[in-house]
């Protein structure tokens, strides 16, 4: 069913992404899937030593939760959150977005809702998307 899915983490975040990872490679050996994980990082440049440190870090993120697996490819986007994650997403033809809900936020009507990236991609991505939250 899908073939493609896309796994955006917050490696600043403790506690949300392992469990997009888990979900995803779970996802993976059901599915045969291809697996996308990628991470997004605003206000740097791809030449600077945080952008390899950052490429690092989502290397070591993924040895540690997904093992070593030829189906997970890793990528370090540059810019807005959510609007790197929906552009590589539809650049890919993902059939699904993995992603987090950790910032909650309060609706109009005093209701907890979505963190403004989750939101943004739930509503706005051409693909199914799953909303993970963290393990307990």
């Amino acid at each position: 069913m899908y073939k493609k899915v896309l796994a955006p983490v917050d490696l600043k975040e403790n506690g949300y992404s392992p469990a997009i990872a888990k979900t995803a490679l779970a996802l993976a050996n059901a599915e045969d899937a291809e697996i996308y994980l990628v991470s997004v990082l605003n206000g740097v440049a791809s030449a600077s030593p945080e952008f390899e440190q950052f490429e690092e870090k989502l290397m070591a993120f993924a040895e540690q939760h997904m093992g070593v697996d030829n189906r997970v490819s890793l990528h370090v986007l540059l810019g807005n959150a959510s609007e790197e994650i929906l552009k590589f997403a539809k650049a890919k033809a993902c059939d699904l977005i993995i992603i987090a809900n950790h910032k909650q936020s309060t609706n109009m009507l005093g209701n907890p809702g979505f963190g403004t990236i989750t939101a943004k991609v739930a509503v706005q991505a051409a693909c199914s998307v799953l909303i993970v939250k963290a393990s307990s």
